[in-house]
């Protein structure tokens, strides 16, 4: 069976323990990446599993969310922080995609499980791609460029239709694309489907008016192109 509270927390607690000892010791990316996202999951699995302190799942959960979040922009975004983090900033990255699928996932696969209530991570990460737009775009000043006052636009739409799993999405390709980095472009892109797949199955509408949904999402992107390149805004700034 499934191990019990007390077990989920000791299991936690001697991964967190040997990850930070064996950090250094082992010097090997692949390594430093796993272990870190075993600890990182396991928390997870402790925060759904049983409130802490009586805390309500859903506060802890945003919490734990908001942490990684921090930690995720001040590793990939500064560049003091030393190479040896690199594997920790990819697998918290790694870590808030599993957190999204695993609390957007579970109510479908198990019909007992808990609704956990996403308002708050889903504005976070609003907040955090209007941010990442400013950022990959040089200065907030730039902001008042038409291409890219349709991109806010569509950052906002997005935050309030969408579900966080496809905001997160397009954040990671946001920083990939600014930090020139493939790796995260190709997570965000990996996860695109997933996320779309899981908020489609989650609307409690008819199949015809989610079809309708689909249909006119995709409508409205070929229609945003279609403006930009009318408009020739569809080039770098």
């Amino acid at each position: 069976g499934m191990p019990q509270e007390e077990t989920w927390y000791g299991i936690t607690l001697a991964a967190f323990l040997i990850t930070v000892v064996t950090y250094y010791l082992y010097p090997i990316a692949l390594d430093r990446f796993l272990s870190t996202l075993v600890c990182l999951v396991l928390l997870l699995m402790c925060i759904t599993r049983d409130p802490f302190f009586g805390i309500s799942t859903t506060t802890t959960l945003n919490l734990f969310f908001s942490i990684q979040l921090i930690i995720a922009a001040i590793l990939f975004i500064s560049v003091k922080i030393k190479q040896d983090y690199v594997p920790l900033a990819y697998s918290i990255a790694c870590s808030l995609c599993i957190l999204t699928i695993y609390t957007t996932a579970l109510p479908i696969i198990q019909s007992k499980a808990q609704n956990f209530n996403l308002i708050f991570i889903n504005g976070l990460l609003t907040i955090s791609l209007i941010g990442l737009i400013a950022w990959a775009a040089g200065s907030f000043k730039k902001l008042r460029s038409e291409p890219l006052l349709v991109a806010l636009f569509g950052a906002v739409l997005l935050g309030i239709i969408s579900a966080p799993g496809i905001v997160l999405s397009l954040c990671l390709m946001v920083l990939g694309y600014g930090k020139h980095e493939n790796p995260l472009i190709l997570l965000g892109v990996f996860f695109v489907p997933i996320f779309i797949f899981l908020y489609y199955y989650n609307l409690d509408v008819s199949l015809l008016v989610k079809s309708g949904i689909l249909i006119g999402s995709g409508l409205i992107l070929l229609a945003g192109r279609a403006y930009l390149a009318a408009r020739k805004l569809d080039r770098e700034v």
